[in-house]
C-alpha cells in the first residue's frame, strides 16, 4: 500500500509544489526559495526543478532535496508514510487510513483522470483565447495600415502629433511604424505589432464613444488616456525598434507615449502599456541587461514598478526604480516620462545626458526602500520585504516577557535561593514536630511571662493561628515559592538561563556587555539593561519585593557582566587570532592579516563577532553611482587611494600605518557626501565621531570596537595639545593604546582592536605636525566645485542601494593594498603633500631653493644661517634658532638623499665672519640662482657666490 502512496506523490506538478511549500511559510521568488533546512538563509539557494514526470526541491548550498512527501517528512517531522498522506491531501487527494490497496488504486486512477480533464479544459480554454486574439489580430492588422498612412499624409509636424518631444531621426523611424491617425476618432493612434509584424493592438489618444444601438461612434469621448482595442493582448512596445537597438541599459515605462519618446532621444525602452501589466512572459527580452523601471510619480507607479522589479530581477544584469520625488522633488502627482522630457528638453542633447540625470535617482530593490516608498504613499508593501531583521535588546526583551493565554511567562525562569531551603525544612521540621496544643500553650506562656493578659478571643485566636500555620507547612511548594530569599548569584543565573533559553547568549567585551542576537554579538547599554531588570524582570521573576532596588539591579548587572563569555580571550585562540570577522546579512567574512577573504553563509557565535554590516556580501555587485560620483570629484589615482582605504579598514592590523584626510577649500566639493556615505556603509554602530583635537583622554574609549573613526571638520588652531602624537600611535602597528573611561576600568585598545581614521577640513591645521605625519597622511584634495545647478538635494542617501557593490569595490582595493605592499600615491596627492609640508615647514622651500649638491663643496654653518635668516624675514616668518635650523637642515637633507657630512674645518684664508675653524656641511653648495644674492655680516656684504668652497671629504 505504501508503494502506491509514494507513486501517487509523481502527479505532483512545480506549480503544486510550489503552493505545498508556501503555505508552510517558505518564502519564493518565482520558482526559487529561501531554504529553510540550513539555519538562516538571506538569499534563495533552493529551487523547483520537473524530472521524469514529476516535481522535486534542492537547495543548493546544504544539498537538501526530494519530492513533496520528503519536503513535508523533514519540514514537519512525519514518518515517509504520514508525510506522504499529508502532501497528498494538500493536492485534493483526500487520504483516507482505511483504504484498501484495490481502493488505493481506483482512486488513484480517479485522481489522475480528474487531473487529465482539468488540463484538458485548460487547454480548450487557452485555443478559445488564442482563437479570438487571432482574429483580433487580424481585423487590427486590415485598419492598421490605413492609419500608419493617415499620420503620414498629415506629416509628423502636424499639431496631433506635439504630444511627441523630440523630431529626431530615431523618432522618424518610429513614426513611419508605429504612429498612426484615426480620422473618424480624430485621434493619435499607436500600433503595437509582433516581431513577425502582426498586430497585436491598437492603442488611442482620444477615442469617441460607441453607440450599440446607431452602430456608430457618438459624440462622447471615452475617458482615460489611452484606450486599446477591444479584447486585445499586451505587447512589448517597441519591439522592432527594441531588437535592433543594441543597448545593455533599458527603460522600462508605463506607456507607449513615454516609450516613443524616449526612444527618440536615443533610449532604449520598452513597454507593455501599463503598469499592471506582467512581465513574466517577456522576461527574457531582459536578460543579461541594466534595466530602469521609470513609472509614473503616484501610488499605482510605485507599486507596481515594486511588482516588476520582482518579476525581472532574476534575469536582468542589476534593476533599478526610478523615483520622480527624488529627480524631481517639485514634480506633481501623475507626473510622468513625457511631462519630464518636455520640461527639461534643452537639456538632453543625448542618451547619456538622461541616464545620467537618472543614476542619482534610481535604486535597487532594499527594504529600507519599500518603506520609504509604503510611508510616502501610504501603501502596505510588507509582501515584497526580504525576510531579515536585525534583533536589538528591546526584541529580546519582548521574548523573554512573553506570556501564555493565562498570563503565566513563558521565558522567566524563576529566581529561586536553593540555600533558604534548609530554613524552610528547619522551620516545618519544628513546627510539625509538636502537637498544636503544645504549641498554643508555648505562646500563652511567653505572653504570660511578658505580663500580657490573655482574653478567651484571644486564646481562640491562637488556636485558629496555630492550625493556619500547620496547613501551610503541608504545601510546601507554596512555602518554598512565595517566601524564601534571593541572591545576586540566583538571579544572575536565572536571568542568564532565560536568554540562552531564547538562542540568545552574553558576553563581554572592553568593559560592557553584549547580547549575542543571532547575527552578531550587539553592544548593550548598561542603562538599558537596568531599566528593564529593575521595571520587568525582577518582578516577573520572583525576586523578594525588598530587592527590587536600584542597588540590586545595578548589582545584578556587574554579575551578569562577570558570567559573559570573554570575547578578547576567545579571540587569542588560534583560530582567530590575527582575524577580523566580520558579519553582512547573508553570512560572515573572515579576513586575515595578508588580506584572505572566507566567506560563510552563516552567522556562528563562536566567531566572536562584535560588528554587523546592513547589507548582503556579493562580489559581483557592482555600483555605479558611486563609481559616478567619484570620477566627478576627483581624479583616478586619488579613487584607487579612497577604495584601499575603505578596504584597509577591515585589515585586522595597522600595517599600512596611514589615515585618510580629505581636504578642500569651499563647501561644496564631495567630501562631505564620502563621509556621509562611509557612515551609512559601515552603520553608525560602527563608526565613531571624533574630531582630531579630541583624540586625548577618556574621549578616546570612543574608539572601543569601532571600525572606522570620522572627523568630519579639523579646527586648524585646535591641535596643540600632542593630539597628534596620539595618531601616530593609534595607527602604528605595534603600539597599545591605554583607555581610562570614566567611572569604568582602563584597558587597553590593541593594534587589532584600533579603528582606522579618517579626518575632512576646509582648513589644514599646522602646528606640532611633522615628517613621521606626512608619512602616515593619505592627503586627497578636493578643487572642483560642484555648481548649484548641478547640486542633487540629499545626494548623501543615494547609495543605500550600492553598499553591496561599494563593498566589493573596497575587498578589490584591499586586494590590490595588499598586493602592492602600499597605498597608490599618484601624482597629484604627492604635490599636495610638497605644497602642504611647505606650508607647515618654510625652512624646506629655502633647502629646496638655496641649496644644491656638491660633494666637491663645503658650506659653513653660519652662512647657511644667515642666509636662511634673511630669507625668512623676507617672508615675514621668524627663524629658528640656529641649533634647530641645523637639525632641520640635517632632517631634511636625510629625506631628499643627498649625500652630506657635518664637518669642522680649517679655511685656507680668511673668511668675513668666520672664526679660522668653522664648522658646515659638506656635500652641499649655494645654489648661486637663489633670489637672495648677499647678506651682511660685520657691516660687509657677502656674495652668495663666495659661501661654499671646494672640499675633498666625500
Amino acid at each position: 500500500m505504501q508503494d502506491n502512496i509514494f507513486e501517487l506523490l509523481k502527479t505532483y506538478s512545480k506549480e503544486q509544489l510550489r503552493d505545498l511549500m508556501s503555505s508552510r511559510g517558505i518564502i519564493f521568488k518565482d520558482f526559487k526559495y529561501h531554504c529553510p533546512f540550513h539555519g538562516q538563509d538571506k538569499t534563495p539557494s533552493g529551487s523547483i526543478s520537473f524530472k521524469k514526470g514529476s516535481a522535486f526541491f534542492n537547495c543548493f548550498a546544504c544539498g537538501t532535496g526530494g519530492d513533496a512527501g520528503k519536503f513535508i517528512e523533514l519540514y514537519e517531522k512525519l514518518s515517509p508514510a504520514k508525510a506522504a498522506k499529508v502532501a497528498l491531501n494538500f493536492i485534493g487527494f483526500n487520504f483516507e487510513e482505511s483504504l484498501s490497496d484495490e481502493e488505493l488504486e481506483a482512486k488513484k486512477e480517479a485522481f489522475i483522470k480528474l487531473q487529465k480533464e482539468q488540463e484538458a479544459a485548460r487547454a480548450k480554454l487557452e485555443q478559445e483565447a488564442e482563437q479570438k486574439a487571432q482574429m483580433v489580430r487580424a481585423k487590427l492588422s486590415k485598419i492598421a495600415p490605413n492609419f500608419l498612412q493617415q499620420a503620414k499624409n498629415l506629416g509628423a509636424l502636424a499639431e496631433p502629433f506635439d504630444i511627441f518631444i523630440a523630431k529626431t531621426d530615431y523618432f522618424d523611424y518610429l513614426f513611419d511604424r508605429y504612429i498612426g491617425f484615426d480620422p473618424q476618432n480624430d485621434s493619435v493612434a499607436i500600433v503595437i505589432s509582433n516581431e513577425q509584424g502582426e498586430v497585436i493592438n491598437i492603442k488611442h489618444r482620444t477615442k469617441f464613444k460607441w453607440d450599440s444601438e446607431a452602430r456608430c461612434y457618438s459624440n462622447e469621448r471615452v475617458s482615460g488616456k489611452w484606450i486599446g482595442a477591444s479584447g486585445a493582448s499586451a505587447y512589448p512596445f517597441p519591439i522592432d525598434f527594441y531588437n535592433e537597438f543594441d543597448s545593455d541599459i533599458v527603460v522600462i515605462c508605463e506607456g507607449e507615449k513615454d516609450a516613443i519618446n524616449l526612444c527618440s532621444l536615443g533610449v532604449c525602452a520598452l513597454t507593455l502599456g501599463g503598469v499592471n501589466n506582467s512581465w513574466q512572459k517577456h522576461k527574457e527580452l531582459l536578460r543579461d541587461k541594466i534595466v530602469y523601471i521609470w513609472f509614473d510619480n503616484d501610488k499605482a507607479g510605485y507599486t507596481s514598478a515594486i511588482a516588476r522589479y520582482k518579476e525581472i530581477e532574476a534575469v536582468a544584469k542589476s534593476v533599478y526604480i526610478t523615483l520622480f520625488y527624488k529627480l524631481c522633488p517639485a514634480a506633481p502627482a501623475k507626473y510622468d516620462i513625457s511631462d519630464y522630457l518636455g520640461a527639461n528638453q534643452a537639456k538632453f542633447t543625448s542618451s547619456d545626458k538622461i541616464i545620467d540625470k537618472l543614476i542619482y535617482s534610481s535604486f535597487k530593490l532594499t527594504n529600507d526602500l519599500i518603506d520609504e516608498i509604503g510611508e510616502l504613499y501610504e501603501c502596505d508593501l510588507k509582501e515584497f520585504k526580504e525576510p531579515f531583521k536585525k534583533v536589538t535588546f528591546s526584541d529580546i526583551c519582548k521574548e523573554i516577557m512573553q506570556t501564555d493565554k493565562d498570563g503565566n511567562y513563558l521565558n522567566i525562569i524563576p529566581v529561586k535561593g536553593e540555600l533558604d531551603d534548609n530554613q524552610i525544612d528547619y522551620f516545618i521540621k519544628l513546627f510539625k514536630s509538636k502537637e498544636l496544643k503544645d504549641i498554643t500553650a508555648e505562646v500563652k506562656s511567653a505572653m504570660l511571662e511578658n505580663r500580657l493578659f490573655i482574653t478567651p478571643q484571644a486564646d481562640k485566636d491562637l488556636e485558629q493561628w496555630a492550625k493556619v500555620v500547620d496547613k501551610i507547612c503541608d504545601f510546601q511548594k507554596i512555602l518554598r515559592t512565595n517566601y524564601h530569599q534571593t541572591h545576586l548569584a540566583d538571579m544572575c543565573d536565572s536571568f542568564i538561563k532565560s536568554v540562552r533559553k531564547l538562542g540568545y547568549d552574553i558576553a563581554e567585551y572592553k568593559g560592557q556587555i553584549y547580547f549575542w542576537n543571532g547575527n552578531f554579538y550587539s553592544f548593550v547599554d548598561d542603562r538599558e539593561i537596568y531599566k528593564f531588570l529593575l521595571h520587568h524582570w525582577m518582578g516577573a521573576s520572583g525576586v523578594d519585593k525588598k530587592k527590587i532596588t536600584d542597588r540590586t539591579a545595578t548589582e545584578l548587572i556587574d554579575n551578569i557582566r562577570g558570567q559573559g563569555v570573554l570575547i578578547d580571550a576567545k579571540r587569542k585562540e588560534p583560530s582567530l587570532i590575527n582575524k577580523r570577522v566580520i558579519n553582512l546579512r547573508n553570512g560572515s567574512i573572515i579576513i586575515s592579516k595578508s588580506g584572505k577573504i572566507v566567506f560563510s553563509q552563516h552567522h556562528n557565535k563562536k566567531l566572536y563577532a562584535t560588528n554587523m554590516l546592513d547589507f548582503d556580501y556579493n562580489p559581483e555587485a557592482k555600483c555605479p553611482k558611486w563609481e559616478k560620483f567619484l570620477s566627478q570629484v576627483m581624479n583616478d589615482e586619488d579613487r584607487l587611494t579612497l577604495m584601499e582605504f575603505i578596504g584597509y579598514c577591515f585589515l585586522p592590523s595597522h600595517d599600512y600605518e596611514s589615515f585618510l584626510f580629505l581636504y578642500g577649500k569651499s563647501g561644496s566639493n564631495g567630501k562631505s557626501v564620502i563621509l556621509d556615505v562611509l557612515r551609512s556603509f559601515f552603520g553608525e554602530d560602527n563608526v565613531s565621531n571624533l574630531q582630531l583635537q579630541q583624540l586625548e583622554g577618556h574621549e578616546l574609549h570612543g574608539l572601543a570596537n569601532k571600525m572606522l573613526n570620522i572627523g568630519s571638520e579639523i579646527d586648524k588652531l585646535g591641535v596643540d595639545k600632542g593630539q597628534f602624537s596620539n595618531l601616530k600611535a593609534l595607527v602604528s602597528p605595534r603600539d597599545q593604546i591605554q583607555i581610562n573611561p570614566k567611572n569604568q576600568q582602563p584597558y587597553s585598545l590593541k593594534p587589532e582592536d584600533k579603528p582606522k581614521f579618517a579626518f575632512a577640513g576646509n582648513d589644514k591645521p599646522k602646528s606640532n605636525i611633522d615628517n613621521a605625519v606626512f608619512r602616515r597622511m593619505l592627503l586627497i584634495g578636493f578643487d572642483k566645485e560642484i555648481k548649484d545647478d548641478e547640486k542633487i538635494r540629499g545626494l548623501s542617501e543615494r547609495f543605500s542601494d550600492e553598499l553591496d557593490g561599494i563593498f566589493a569595490l573596497a575587498l578589490k582595493g584591499l586586494n590590490r593594498l595588499v598586493t602592492n605592499g602600499k597605498f597608490t600615491k599618484g601624482q597629484k596627492m604627492q604635490d599636495a603633500l610638497d605644497e602642504y609640508k611647505d606650508e607647515v615647514n618654510p625652512t624646506r622651500v629655502f633647502i629646496r631653493d638655496a641649496i644644491k649638491p656638491n660633494k666637491e663643496r663645503f658650506t659653513p654653518n653660519k652662512y647657511l644661517y644667515l642666509l636662511y635668516c634673511e630669507f625668512a624675514k623676507e617672508r615675514g616668518n621668524r627663524p629658528m634658532s640656529q641649533t634647530k635650523f641645523t637639525q632641520t637642515l640635517k632632517d631634511e637633507l636625510a629625506m631628499s638623499n643627498i649625500d652630506f657630512q657635518v664637518i669642522s674645518r680649517k679655511s685656507s684664508i680668511p673668511k668675513i665672519g668666520l672664526a679660522s675653524v668653522e664648522r658646515g656641511f659638506a656635500g652641499i653648495e649655494i645654489n648661486t640662482d637663489f633670489d637672495i644674492t648677499s647678506v651682511t655680516i660685520n657691516n660687509m656684504n657677502l656674495d652668495i657666490e663666495n659661501m661654499s668652497e671646494p672640499c675633498s671629504v666625500l
